[in-house]
């Protein structure tokens, strides 16, 4: 069943980028932040999700172990999406909402498509969006869908092998069964939630930032 979010009929334009841990979507957004940000005339905001909001600093103290009285090992994986939820809502409605009324693009590393990480079966992201779209609809915030989901692909053992090369532990996110679920999970959101666009992660940064930069400049108008 398609999942339909509200469409954006703002000036501004949203647009997330997307995608399982070494996927290069970090790369890509710093690359198209770097790259809008030297450009004149292009009013742009970049932002990320969880959010530094309170309901973000919760969701990653909760996944750092650091929460006073809540262990993750005792959340459902619902229940864990509820804190996401409410850290993306609070996010639509002190900035992302605002800025695009007024005509200011936003640009999300994460957001919507992220529930990839939260449900173990495709089939529970009717339900899970459903549940979201409740807590929007209870504060009056109107639950819009990105114009844009740039959603980068690559083989689990390359996202590994990526990690590898980083000068730090890898997080419980960031394990072979779970990238392999979240994964499959992104490619069967990508042909349900509107404006998700698959990309190729497995080529050089510069392959992948020619395509990224494709979709960008054509959704905001600008010249390649």
């Amino acid at each position: 069943m398609k999942i339909k979010p509200l469409k954006n009929t703002y000036s501004g334009k949203f647009i997330t980028v997307e995608g399982i841990d070494g996927s290069g979507k970090s790369d890509q957004f710093k690359m198209i932040r770097e790259t809008l940000l030297s450009m004149r005339g292009v009013n742009v905001i970049f932002t990320k999700e969880p959010p530094n909001n309170a309901a973000g600093v919760e969701i990653y103290d909760i996944l750092r172990d650091r929460h006073p009285s809540i262990n993750i090992k005792n959340l459902s994986e619902l229940e864990m999406q509820r804190k996401y939820f409410l850290a993306r809502r609070i996010q639509y409605q002190d900035l992302n909402l605002p800025a695009l009324k007024a005509g200011i693009h936003v640009i999300s590393d994460r957001g919507l498509a992220s529930v990839a990480y939260g449900v173990r079966d495709i089939k529970d992201l009717g339900r899970f969006m459903k549940v979201q779209k409740t807590m929007f609809d209870d504060h009056k915030v109107p639950f819009i869908t990105p114009d844009l989901n740039l959603i980068y692909d690559v083989p689990v053992d390359v996202a590994l092998k990526r990690l590898g090369k980083k000068d730090r532990e890898r997080d419980r996110f960031e394990q072979k069964e779970k990238l392999e679920i979240a994964r499959a999970n992104y490619l069967a959101i990508g042909k349900e939630i509107p404006n998700c666009v698959i990309i190729d992660g497995n080529r050089s940064i510069g392959e992948v930032f020619y395509e990224t930069k494709k979709h960008v400049f054509l959704l905001l108008g600008l010249k390649n």
